[in-house]
């Protein structure tokens, strides 16, 4: 199929859109991460003790490594869809250009 600049262009357009919205996704993850869960965590650490209370913090830890763990590898999706979408618009936009210059 061949695509003319605007269909190109708005290609690029969707994919900035999705980057824009897993940038956001990361935001809100990190939010949750660094303030909520952690406040969350800390509070419950200051008012529960015995076995129950160690082991639930234990899974709360992992939970919030998890969670700060997912939010950087939404970014750096985000990243690399960014770092594509680019490319593959220049390099379609120069296949056009090209075709544009042999025919």
């Amino acid at each position: 199929m061949v695509k003319d600049s605007q269909t190109i262009y708005l290609d690029y357009e969707k994919a900035m859109n999705q980057v824009k919205a897993l940038y956001g996704l990361e935001e809100q993850l990190k939010g949750l991460h660094d303030r909520d869960l952690a406040d969350c965590i800390e509070g419950i650490g200051a008012h529960w003790k015995g076995d129950n209370a160690t082991a639930y913090l234990k899974k709360a830890g992992e939970l919030s490594n998890k969670l700060g763990t997912t939010a950087e590898n939404i970014g750096t999706i985000a990243d690399a869809i960014k770092r594509i979408a680019w490319n593959t618009y220049q390099a379609e936009m120069r296949a056009i250009e090209l075709a544009q210059q042999e025919g």
